[in-house]
């Protein structure tokens, strides 16, 4: 190895068979990739400097006829190749060799050699970065068909537009952009709409373009609304200024659980507890879309004291405030003060009550999900009780932790004929499912509540843990046996997590006064 990384990449890139460019930066380099579907491609490898701290950019050294189908998404218009997301791999200037084997298997498994048909898919994702928006409207009154665009003042040309719904598996990778006639617009939308829609579609754009006065149309993907204002011609040919609206689902925009970036949008959550595990949860489900189009409501009465500092996410600033009122105005902080006022809409109801005083039976309970962050477990038991005796019992999870962070627990409970706290308990106890607990765990008086010292890695872990059976229930509908999950704790080192199924106890006395 040289003193150098930039001369020790050097060598790596040989051995690769770049080399440097010929009249151009040291930092440029030039070399096959052997590909199963093209043969032998030659490639550019361009590194920002000579610091070793990053990939390069790629772009093809020479025009390529067989890739024309490939200049969408992954070949842009000055041979850019994108075949690295970026953050997605870290550069290790001490392994030059490896690395430059990873940059050529990207190349090779992402764009060379991935079937024709995975480009469609990939276009339909990544649409909205390559539609090519150069135009800022004045967007209105956005709703699910239809939206307003301004253009300038409240003088200007206003335009009533139709949204269209993109479809999320069409092959839209040969369209060119951007559209030049009435028929790039006709191809476009029979390549990326279902029938439905496609007819609404014709009809808009056969009118627009006849009429021969300018007519706007918008397309949804996703959380995304991409719009054009065209302006058509007597000679067929059209000019069209793009534009693009993203809504609030571009802030969860990295989530990848499910499929689905925002889960808990549309649910209306009450979390019970606000205590260690429940101020390490509630951030959580922010960030997965809770609060922004239902109000996110929490129930607490206790007051944030000094001992609780160690373990909560509050900090000592919020000494002698209710639990839950301190933890509303800390997340509306962290989303309202964005300066747009995008996220308006966003909202924490916090009571600052006990659970059986706000909610009393017989009163409207309008949640989908109930979390139980107590750790108190005759109030659990009752909670369970209270929510099985509603016409359609919400989904109910129950997160603890047990003894001195011996493990972290949560039941999932989202039928009222099944399984209740009870029946687990009991299972447990048979099946011996959890590590035995010793003297130095038990806490006299405390029912093994969340009083029990343990480390802030418990907390976590357990709000971690409620966090996954949340996103696996919703991602089991219909499979409404209880379900039990956990996560050992040894020596420090947290094992894997657990789920088992929880079947009902026949004999027991909370199921059957249910």
């Amino acid at each position: 190895m040289k003193d150098s990384p930039w001369e020790n990449l050097k060598d790596a890139l040989a051995a690769w068979n770049f080399i440097p460019c010929s009249g151009s930066l040291s930092a440029e380099f030039e070399g096959p990739i052997e590909s199963s579907t093209f043969g032998t491609v030659i490639v550019k490898l361009l590194f920002d400097n000579q610091c070793c701290t990053e990939f390069p950019r790629a772009c093809l050294a020479r025009q390529y006829d067989d890739l024309c189908f490939r200049k969408v998404p992954h070949v842009e218009k000055d041979g850019g190749l994108c075949y690295l997301q970026k953050g997605e791999l870290v550069f290790d200037a001490y392994r030059p060799y490896d690395m430059v084997g990873v940059v050529v298997d990207q190349i090779k498994e992402c764009i060379l050699d991935l079937p024709k048909e995975k480009y469609g898919e990939e276009f339909s994702k990544e649409m909205a970065s390559y539609w090519p928006c150069d135009y800022s409207a004045g967007i209105k009154d956005v709703g699910k068909t239809s939206l307003k665009i301004v253009e300038g003042d409240s003088s200007s040309p206003s335009y009533s537009c139709p949204i269209y719904p993109l479809s999320g598996s069409a092959d839209i990778s040969a369209i060119g952009f951007p559209f030049g006639s009435m028929n790039d617009l006709l191809l476009f939308g029979k390549a990326s709409m279902g029938k439905r829609a496609f007819k609404r579609y014709r009809k808009t754009v056969l009118w627009g373009c006849y009429s021969s006065k300018n007519f706007a149309v918008a397309f949804r993907k996703n959380a995304t609304i991409l719009g054009l204002i065209v302006s058509p011609s007597r000679s067929g040919n059209l000019n069209c200024r793009y534009f693009a609206e993203e809504t609030d689902n571009k802030i969860f925009s990295r989530n990848v659980f499910m499929g689905n970036n925002a889960p808990l949008m549309d649910k209306k959550i009450l979390v019970v507890g606000c205590g260690t595990l429940g101020s390490n949860l509630l951030p959580m489900l922010v960030k997965s879309g809770a609060g922004f189009k239902n109000p996110l409501t929490i129930v607490d009465p206790d007051k944030y004291a000094e001992e609780n500092f160690s373990r909560h996410y509050l900090g000592l600033e919020c000494l002698g405030v209710n639990k839950a009122l301190a933890m509303k105005a800390v997340l509306e902080n962290h989303v309202k003060n964005e300066p747009s006022k995008r996220f308006k809409n966003f909202r924490i109801e916090s009571i600052e009550k006990t659970f059986e005083n706000a909610f009393k039976p017989g009163m409207d309970f309008p949640f989908d999900i109930v979390l139980d962050t107590t750790g108190d477990e005759s109030f659990s038991e009752y909670l369970n009780r209270f929510l099985a005796q509603l016409p359609k019992m919400p989904l109910y999870i129950c997160g603890y932790i047990y003894g001195r962070s011996k493990a972290v627990c949560a039941s999932v409970i989202s039928n009222s004929k099944k399984a209740c706290l009870r029946c687990e308990k009991k299972y447990l106890v048979d099946n011996a499912v959890l590590p035995k607990l010793g003297e130095e765990d038990q806490t006299r008086g405390t029912c093994n509540a969340v009083y029990i010292p343990f480390p802030i890695t418990a907390s976590v872990s357990a709000a971690n843990l409620i966090m996954t059976a949340l996103f696996k229930s919703l991602d089991r509908i219909g499979e409404e046996e209880s379900l039990f999950w956990f996560q050992a704790c040894v020596n420090n080192v947290w094992n894997a997590m657990e789920c088992v199924t929880i079947p009902k106890d026949g004999s027991c006395p909370a199921c059957c006064r249910i």
